[in-house]
């Protein structure tokens, strides 16, 4: 039994961001998504999922095995027949990676370890007048405390 080894907490944007990619503009992704996502139930057949979306049985497996493939929902099997579930993580981050799908210019300002995005940085610049200082060029000679240097 394989391991999950990447840490949720560490890597948040990155894996939501991750999550919209894989998801991206498909319609029948996304609706298989959300299906699963969907209500307190943490698992459901691919048969309540086709009935939720409106798409074939056939559909709903190829759309939520790429799904699986990257670890967004997790797959079982039970009295034979195939669920999909919940990962605790992507519930909590549904209505983001949602919002993300919807207007990808938002995913672009999105900050991850990947690709940082720093906000915006502020310059400012002051002028002084000529009069304001006088300067003087001194030398190592010209400083008591460098009197040995002189030896």
């Amino acid at each position: 039994m394989a391991l999950n080894v990447s840490d949720a907490r560490s890597n948040a944007n990155d894996q939501i961001a991750h999550a919209v990619a894989v998801i991206g503009r498909s319609k029948h992704r996304r609706a298989v998504f959300e299906a699963i996502y969907f209500g307190k139930k943490k698992s459901k057949t691919v048969d309540e999922i086709a009935v939720k979306t409106g798409l074939s049985a056939k559909r709903v497996l190829e759309e939520a095995k790429k799904l699986s493939s990257n670890s967004i929902v997790s797959q079982t099997k039970k009295k034979g027949k195939t669920c999909y579930g919940k990962d605790d993580f992507f519930a909590v981050q549904k209505g983001k990676i949602i919002s993300f799908i919807e207007n990808p210019r938002k995913l672009k300002n999105f900050p991850t370890k990947t690709s940082p995005r720093l906000g915006p940085q502020k310059v400012e610049s002051f002028r002084l007048r000529l009069q304001s200082f006088q300067a003087s060029q001194i030398t190592i000679d010209d400083l008591d405390t460098f009197a040995r240097v002189n030896k």
